[in-house]
């Protein structure tokens, strides 16, 4: 239940019924994003930078829900702008106390974690295994909104996946309405 916002079963059930019509009206059923339209939506929705040069990919090397051999592109979100728009409440409060800690950045790898604990800076990795599908990514940086883009980007709804009362559904739905795609209730 990352993105749902209820615990009770019976408001979840509500709330994903007043989104289901919501969600018939946008045609994404069977849709199935391509690299190039998931680069699109976060180069213009989050002015994510594309990262070059970087053979290390920070620390993603040793990750083992990573496949480095299929990263096909890697982006930054670190406009200030952007980022105050992006962060919930929750996670603004666990980068103030981050703040406050002191850590000591000897290396550009630190330096960057430093940033990325602050909100500073977003990383996202997209591995593709046939360049042209997303076939996993990887988010640097704690942010719900952005995780609910990714999810959403990255998930394919057939119309046997909807059903009301699967959470994984649910879920959808709830990463739809964080990532703007639907309006709140």
């Amino acid at each position: 239940m990352y993105f749902r916002r209820y615990e009770e079963a019976e408001k979840n059930l509500e709330r994903a019924k007043k989104l289901l019509k919501r969600f018939e009206v946008l045609s994404l059923i069977n849709k199935e994003f391509t690299l190039n339209e998931i680069e699109g939506i976060f180069e213009r929705k989050y002015l994510a930078k594309e990262i070059e040069n970087d053979p290390t990919y920070m620390g993603l090397m040793n990750d083992p829900m990573v496949n480095v051999n299929n990263i096909v592109k890697m982006y930054s979100i670190s406009e200030p702008n952007i980022l105050e728009g992006l962060y919930t409440e929750e996670e603004r409060q666990t980068q103030n106390v981050l703040a406050n800690e002191e850590f000591i950045a000897e290396t550009e790898s630190e330096l960057l974690s430093v940033k990325i604990m602050g909100g500073k800076l977003i990383r996202i990795a997209l591995e593709s295994t046939d360049e042209y599908k997303l076939s996993g990514f990887t988010q640097q940086g704690e942010c719900k909104k952005i995780a609910a883009e990714l999810f959403m980007v990255g998930a394919k709804v057939t119309e046997e996946d909807i059903d009301i009362n699967d959470a994984w559904f649910q879920e959808y739905l709830e990463a739809l309405v964080l990532s703007g795609y639907l309006s709140d209730l």
